[in-house]
């Protein structure tokens, strides 16, 4: 039975490469390789691994040729080693299809495809709330809740903060409505006070809890 292993690569630590598995995974990848190495170095640990699971009739997807080498003559050792195991390179690309098309076309690649949704959508779109940078995808963009400008991640931080408070201060506020009401409504129906004043007692809960929520 024949298999999708993707592989994927960094070039350093603060590098991520989240993006580049899910959009393998998205791709139906059953396993994906590893590298967080320089693409000036030839000599990688999850790329040699791969190449030695890797069986006649599997199919290698990456997201961007540059993951398997950064000169020409790197990708072309990699494409004859693979056309020699009978494995297949396919390239899962963001970019435009001309673009795809021509790099496909030199290396003599027949499986690419161009213009790949980034796998980012399914998860933003799966989250009670997603947040997405303005320098994100246009469709990460549009899926996600809120759209962030700053420095990376401390938005975030700042949106988290503010919905803890805002949680807080929601809880306050049904407590205090609940505990008004508790009193002011017995004293309302008995009939201790005027119908007028009870129905302006009753519009205290209303103010009580907006003052609770303005207050500094």
């Amino acid at each position: 039975m024949s298999h999708i292993l993707g592989y994927a690569r960094v070039s350093t630590d603060d590098q991520d490469l989240t993006g580049q598995k899910r959009r393998l995974e998205a791709a139906g990848a059953f396993r994906v390789f590893e590298d967080v190495i320089s693409g000036k170095t030839f000599n990688r640990p999850g790329l040699t691994s791969l190449l030695d699971h890797v069986r006649p009739g599997d199919t290698l997807a990456v997201v961007r040729l540059d993951r398997l080498g950064r000169s020409l003559r790197e990708l072309l050792e990699v494409v004859e080693t693979l056309k020699q195991r009978d494995v297949a390179l396919e390239i899962l690309s963001g970019d435009r299809e001309p673009a795809v098309r021509a790099a496909a076309r030199v290396l003599d690649i027949s499986e690419w495809r161009a213009g790949v949704t980034p796998a980012d959508k399914i998860s933003l779109a799966a989250a009670h709330v997603s947040m997405s940078p303005i320098g994100a995808a246009h469709l990460s963009q549009s899926t996600a809740d809120l759209v962030f400008l700053g420095k990376p991640l401390a938005p975030v931080v700042a949106a988290i903060d503010f919905s803890r408070e805002a949680l807080h201060l929601m809880r306050q506020n049904l407590w205090l409505a609940v505990g008004y009401n508790l009193l002011a409504v017995p004293i309302a129906i008995s009939g201790v006070v005027t119908p007028l004043i009870a129905a302006a007692a009753m519009s205290g809960s209303s103010i009580l809890v907006m003052l609770n929520a303005v207050a500094p």
